[in-house]
């Protein structure tokens, strides 16, 4: 609204022959707002580019109601008309707008739906106030999106199960810790001990297991069935792979010998799932792969397991 204003006035005072344009300042520091038509004019009239701007500059700052729509007008060599709008003109543009179904926002003619996830924090550790920049970042493009006419889908993920809470508990039964003996300290201190423990370990023998203590959480027998996934605190475990034995016995113990056939069992849903969200077919996909090179701290031997007694970790 404001370029139309400016782009308006500055045709009405400059009668060059040619129509100037006036576009947002890649320099806000420097502008608000610019006209590089001064290269142009110079071309058709022959004359310096620097000679022609000083004159336009000159003759904007004669008008009469300059205070009503400028706060400056200067030159920039080689060819720049450099705008700073006036407070006048400003308040003007809010006045119309304040009076206009949704402030004279154009909707979008094509709807379209938006997926937004923000947030995430790790809540292994403790959460500070650098944590709200992206929720309120977040919050803000999906309230912005919305008042354009567009559909929203948005989800904050929160990590409340994972590796990373298991590695917490796997620190408290480390150090016998009772629950009420837990403190916001002790935790600011097992998280990054035990996760750098996982990293450290370089001994990684043949027989690799699968360690997830969000199974329960994902799926259910009808959404999985279409490769749908949600939240849901009782589904049965059995429902949503072939081999119940696998499901069973990773959401009781939280872990399970990894191979190719497990690691196809607990992927594909997953990947499933990802092709209903609009994920390209990956017909090459290997799961035991995916699931050994994509996160060290997936992987742990059998005699760790056993020495920690991480069975009881998830019981």
């Amino acid at each position: 609204m404001i370029i139309d204003i400016l782009t308006k006035k500055l045709n009405e005072i400059l009668d060059y022959g040619i129509s100037f344009r006036v576009i947002p300042s890649n320099r806000p520091e420097l502008c608000d707002y610019q006209s590089d038509d001064v290269f142009k004019l110079a071309k058709l009239e022959h004359k310096s580019p620097i000679e022609l701007g000083n004159k336009i500059v000159e003759e904007i700052n004669q008008i009469d109601d300059f205070s009503s729509y400028f706060n400056s007008v200067t030159f920039a060599p080689p060819g720049f008309i450099n705008i700073k709008v006036s407070e006048e003109l400003i308040n003007h543009v809010l006045e119309e707008m304040n009076e206009k179904p949704k402030f004279n926002l154009k909707t979008s003619e094509n709807v379209e739906t938006f997926v937004l996830d923000y947030g995430g924090p790790n809540i292994a550790k403790p959460l500070h106030v650098g944590h709200m920049r992206t929720a309120i970042v977040g919050e803000s493009i999906k309230r912005i999106i919305k008042y354009m006419g567009h559909k929203t889908i948005s989800d904050v993920h929160l990590g409340d199960y994972g590796l990373q809470i298991g590695q917490v508990i796997y620190g408290i039964q480390q150090d016998h810790k009772k629950i009420e003996d837990i403190t916001l300290d002790y935790l600011e201190q097992t998280y990054p001990k035990i996760s750098g423990l996982c990293k450290e370990n370089d001994e990684i023998k043949e027989e690799h297991f699968l360690i997830d203590a969000t199974y329960r959480q994902f799926f259910t027998k009808e959404k999985c069935s279409k490769g749908m996934y949600y939240m849901d605190k009782t589904p049965d475990p059995g429902y949503f792979v072939k081999n119940k034995v696998f499901a069973k016995e990773l959401i009781k113990n939280g872990f399970i010998k990894l191979n190719e056939e497990v690691a196809k069992e607990y992927g594909e849903p997953f990947y499933l799932s990802s092709l209903k969200l609009g994920e390209k077919p990956n017909k090459k996909i290997n799961y035991y792969d995916n699931i050994i090179n994509s996160n060290e701290d997936y992987k742990y031997n059998k005699d760790e397991l056993e020495e920690n007694d991480i069975n009881k970790m998830f019981r």
